[in-house]
């Protein structure tokens, strides 16, 4: 169960960023592929955005599970928005998809361009539409978890901003809110908010900073915690402390070294991963198998993001 919620929850859940968008290399066949081959494996929990693949992550999503939708649950996030030829870009991916699946520098120019396109907007206003919109798009009329987009601590704080998404919670088109955030001072402000069911946060062996600060006080308030960027966008393959482990623990990869040690810390209620293929996924889901990292093996990567 994620905290205090009903939500039941598997421990994974996938994040769906590049589903539908111009920056992943797969083809769409293989996406809905993977996302039913997580769902029959045990994954209920898909984490989306309505700027992800300019709402197209949304869409497939509710494509994909519109008649198992008691199944599985939603979290999905509003706050940031795109510029106009950012959001058009959608309706050209029929030609760019397949050129920019052979073209790995594409795909990062793409993606580059996107974020740099992002901005923030909290408008009571303007959340309010962003929530019908992905209600819309997933096909459904309850959103399992809401979160903030990265918001400033201002915004956690904003009555304003409370009050809407408590009206929504009410009127039953929102089950849980939460924020997602990048910095212990968010999460701070974020648990002092009544309403705060989850919060999703960076955790990995190169960002440690949550462990101590923010998911023991969550824990104590029942807040779930969703963790994400696991494996810190790749960089963490060649890190001497999970090349170590990964010494006394033959039978995993670096990758599955850093989910491991993700999964086994304390008050971590979900690990989101980001996968676009089902290769990929059964990596990932192969860490259920593996033994669990000894004490030994925790405590030094936990001393990791101190040496590194």
């Amino acid at each position: 169960t994620l905290g205090i919620t009903a939500l039941q929850t598997s421990r994974i859940g996938l994040g769906c960023s590049r589903t539908a968008s111009l920056a992943t290399a797969r083809a769409p066949a293989e996406v809905r592929a993977t996302l039913n081959e997580a769902f029959e494996h045990g994954v209920n929990l898909f984490d989306t955005a309505d700027i992800y693949g300019q709402g197209d992550s949304e869409r497939m999503l509710g494509d994909l599970f519109r008649a198992r939708r008691p199944e599985v649950a939603f979290c999905t996030k509003a706050g940031l928005t795109l510029t106009l030829s950012q959001s058009l870009i959608r309706f050209a991916k029929p030609v760019l998809s397949p050129v920019l699946r052979r073209w790995s520098g594409g795909r990062r120019r793409a993606l580059t361009r996107r974020q740099e396109s992002e901005r923030q907007c909290f408008e009571p206003d303007f959340l309010r539409s962003c929530i019908e919109g992905s209600l819309r798009r997933l096909q459904t009329d309850y959103i399992d978890l809401f979160l903030l987009h990265l918001p400033p601590v201002a915004v956690v704080n904003d009555d304003a901003v409370r009050d809407l998404l408590t009206e929504m919670r009410q009127a039953g088109k929102l089950r849980f809110l939460g924020v997602s955030c990048n910095t212990v001072a968010v999460a701070r402000a974020a648990l002092a908010w009544d309403e705060l069911a989850c919060l999703q946060v960076p955790v990995n062996v190169a960002q440690q900073s949550m462990i101590d600060d923010v998911l023991p006080g969550a824990a104590a308030r029942g807040v779930g915690i969703l963790a994400r960027e696991p494996f810190a966008g790749g960089t963490l393959f060649d890190h001497p402390a999970i090349q170590r482990v990964c010494q006394d623990h033959p039978e995993m990869s670096p990758p599955q070294v850093a989910l491991k040690y993700v999964l086994q810390l304390p008050y971590v209620d979900v690990v989101l991963v980001g996968v676009t293929g089902r290769g990929h996924l059964n990596d990932n889901l192969k860490v259920f198998d593996a033994r669990p990292l000894s004490e030994n093996d925790m405590a030094e990567l936990r001393q990791a993001a101190r040496v590194r």
